[in-house]
């Protein structure tokens, strides 16, 4: 499982302190944010359980990558959930903090085997924003 975001996440993780910051346009120091993270949202993660769950059918065990299988710079993912907000992403402070000792540059999965063995495919990760993350979706 990689990255999930939603709306339910815990409020001390960055991403949902990046949106109330933005939604109360109110300052938030930052890394540089420079890391590139596969980023999945909740639903997806738990449409990939569900197709897990159905696969035990199978009879095997198996490992598979539950993730968006692309890397996206926390920066760029950040700027555009400001971009989707309508807030001024100035008060994201990149850079204002220094980058985790031992942060990787890079984490992400392969998720070609969770798409070929469960017919199971993540959504464009703006419509998991929308949809999971800032809750936009029309009902």
């Amino acid at each position: 499982m990689y990255l999930p975001f939603g709306a339910s996440d815990n409020p001390s993780k960055m991403i949902p302190q990046a949106v109330a910051a933005l939604r109360d346009q109110r300052p938030m120091d930052l890394s540089p944010c420079t890391q590139r993270r596969d980023l999945i949202g909740v639903g997806d993660l738990c449409n990939g359980y569900l197709a897990l769950a159905a696969d035990l059918r199978r009879g095997r065990f198996e490992i598979f990558n539950l993730g968006s299988g692309e890397a996206i710079a926390l920066r760029d993912f950040l700027l555009a959930i400001a971009g989707r907000l309508g807030a001024d992403p100035a008060v994201l402070r990149f850079g204002a903090r220094p980058m985790r000792p031992g942060e990787p540059e890079v984490s992400v999965g392969d998720n070609a085997k969770a798409r070929h063995w469960l017919d199971w495919m993540p959504r464009p990760l703006e419509q998991a924003v929308d949809e999971d993350l800032l809750g936009t979706v029309d009902a």
